[in-house]
């Protein structure tokens, strides 16, 4: 008697722990869908804030800049449109400022990142290798990034002018 008790008691919980088991199975199996969704905005998130930074950055360092400086960086911006890009520009002056000014900042701080000329605060510039994709859409990161560049260093960085080749 006692070990058909032991057993029933015993097959009991043998019965909890595979409906446990199947129960975190179906839980774990959620949370790998939820990261597998989630990681693709995060992802954007996290590109088009590195693109953010470079923009508002750039547009800091290039506005504080004397102009024989400011030509070698747009040379640079030409360069890099015509020979580095997956589709070259013919007319590199015309595709920059046709741009919208968040995306022609994100290539002149490329230029500034391959000309060795660091950022005028923080530690560097963000990797992010097409700034024009990267800014697409990218509103609320840029407007976040000009907050915290405003707290953290006391620089607001405004995107109203327009960059022309100088």
């Amino acid at each position: 008697m006692l070990r058909i008790v032991g057993t029933a008691i015993g097959g009991g919980l043998a019965g909890a722990w595979l409906i446990y088991g199947a129960v975190s199975w179906w839980i774990g199996l959620a949370g790998v869908a939820i990261a597998l969704v989630s990681f693709p905005s995060f992802s954007r998130f996290s590109s088009r804030h590195s693109a953010s930074w470079n923009c508002l950055l750039a547009k800091a360092t290039f506005d504080g800049m004397p102009a024989e400086e400011q030509k070698l960086v747009m040379d640079e911006v030409s360069r890099i449109l015509t020979a580095g890009a997956t589709y070259p520009h013919s007319d590199p002056d015309g595709s920059l400022n046709s741009m919208p000014e968040s995306a022609r900042f994100g290539f002149v701080a490329l230029a500034l990142a391959h000309l060795h000329i660091p950022p005028v605060v923080g530690d560097g510039w963000n990797q992010v290798s097409n700034p024009y994709t990267a800014m697409l859409g990218a509103d609320k990161e840029l407007e976040f990034v000009r907050t915290q560049l405003q707290k953290k260093y006391g620089i607001y960085v405004s995107l109203e002018n327009k960059l022309m080749r100088r």
